[in-house]
């Protein structure tokens, strides 16, 4: 079964998308770390 990592995102506060794009990225799927930078888009939230 494929994980719908989206949902999973959308769940999450801010701060838990922000820090797997900018400091624990190589410890996700592709797949997880492009929907926490969807996710963060989507909440109009700046990474930095």
């Amino acid at each position: 079964m494929k994980q719908d990592f989206s949902e999973v995102m959308s769940k999450r506060t801010d701060e838990e998308p922000i820090e797997i794009v900018t400091l624990t990225r190589d410890g996700y799927q592709p797949e997880a770390s492009k929907a926490a930078e969807r996710e963060l888009d989507k909440r109009q939230v700046d990474s930095d």
